[in-house]
């Protein structure tokens, strides 16, 4: 896939495009490219590059794909149910678990969607807790809770 690429203060920076303007969740500028419509996504983390959109200025983003590695930590005496609806382009993802032990597993979204992750705690006494994580109808896994530390990652690791 093609690149911007922009030359200032003597440094090189490459800004990724995309054909699927899906995977930028509507944060977007048109780049056309022989004749087709590309896409490079825009958003509020500093870049040099530049646009002005619709009367608001905001930087070209390196990666077209909008979607951050998530890492969630919390110590075991916190029993608050974490919830967050994510942005999740289409490809694969890394999803690793880490309670008293660690679970890393692959799953594949085949489009372009907001889904619900849920971690919480369940069950009651040392022994008996389970930290639990579900991503809406693609990740649903227990394993014992640890005693120090609950976590969990998820990274996209492809299209």
């Amino acid at each position: 896939m093609p690149n911007l690429v922009l030359e200032y203060n003597g440094q090189i920076y490459r800004f990724g495009l995309t054909a699927n303007a899906a995977v930028t969740n509507g944060q977007n500028i048109n780049v056309p490219f022989n004749g087709t419509e590309l896409y490079a996504r825009i958003g509020n983390e500093n870049t040099p590059l530049k646009v002005i959109k619709n009367g608001s200025t905001y930087s070209v983003q390196y990666n077209p794909v909008a979607f951050n590695n998530i890492y969630v930590d919390r110590p075991a005496s916190d029993r608050s149910e974490w919830r967050n609806t994510v942005f999740f382009p289409s490809g694969n993802y890394r999803i690793t678990i880490d309670g008293s032990t660690r679970d890393s597993r692959e799953i594949r979204i085949n489009d372009n969607r907001n889904l619900e992750i849920v971690m919480s705690i369940i069950g009651q006494g040392y022994g008996n807790q389970r930290l639990k994580l579900t991503i809406s109808g693609y990740y649903d896994r227990k394993l014992q809770a640890g005693s120090n530390r609950n976590r969990f990652s998820i990274e996209r690791i492809g299209d």
